[in-house]
């Protein structure tokens, strides 16, 4: 199928940088405009261009919001920061990392595997000696744009060595389908979030929105930053 390529410039750069997605899929003109009002023009435009695909052979894939709003209350619950009807889901990568639009908060990063949940505005990384950054609006347009990766480097997935997974994962069990991922059996949630369980010999190829549905039911997530010692814990959501 042939898209229609009017893309702003930042877009033509990405595709230039990463290619276009593979396996694309259309989005209907109505989902499309009731998926506009809560996401940048920009994001409807590309949506509109090249569909839903996936980069990276299935590493990082677009996905349709509409089929994986279900998750978000599941996490957020009544969380006093997050509302699952002011968020879209609209990328995942091939271990459950989440990314998602929230009109309060710009872009959203949930590890679903860890329970953890990102966001710039809320719990900024600072290290030892300097001060947060003061929060100053963001021209959305230009801010969605991050959830593109540079390289499959970015989102590739570590397993309790610190290795990337993608690439064994793939050589053991198969390339993924659109709409699949790789998941942790047992989930790393059950596991003491993956201190054993986070290798490939623990790698089932599964759906990826029922998957990610059991994931979500799983533990109370928890708002994470980065700190000088690692990840560390700032809230539980919900």
């Amino acid at each position: 199928m042939r898209w229609s390529m009017s893309l702003t410039k930042e877009f033509q750069e990405i595709i230039n940088d990463i290619g276009m997605p593979q396996n694309s899929m259309p989005l209907s003109v109505e989902k499309l405009s009731t998926l506009g009002e809560c996401v940048p023009g920009t994001i409807k435009e590309f949506w509109a261009a090249c569909g839903i695909g996936s980069f990276f052979d299935g590493l990082f894939q677009m996905c349709d919001p509409v089929k994986f709003a279900s998750i978000l209350p599941l996490i957020f619950k009544s969380d006093k920061d997050f509302d699952h009807r002011d968020c879209v889901v609209l990328a995942y990568t091939a271990f459950g990392y989440l990314y998602i639009w929230s009109r309060r908060h710009g872009v959203v990063r949930i590890d679903l595997p860890r329970g953890m949940v990102f966001s710039r505005t809320l719990a900024p990384t600072v290290f030892k000696g300097e001060q947060a950054d003061a929060v100053l609006a963001d021209n959305d347009e230009r801010t969605v744009l991050s959830i593109f990766p540079f390289s499959a480097d970015d989102v590739d997935y570590a397993d309790v060595d610190g290795k990337p997974m993608f690439e064994r994962c793939r050589k053991e069990y198969g390339s993924l389908a659109s709409g699949e991922c790789y998941g942790f059996f047992p989930a790393l949630a059950l596991s003491g979030r993956g201190q054993s369980a986070g290798r490939v010999e623990n790698i089932k190829r599964v759906e990826a929105l029922g998957h990610f549905t059991i994931l979500a039911q799983l533990d109370t997530f928890h708002l994470t930053k980065l700190s000088p010692d690692g990840f560390a814990a700032v809230r539980p959501i919900g």
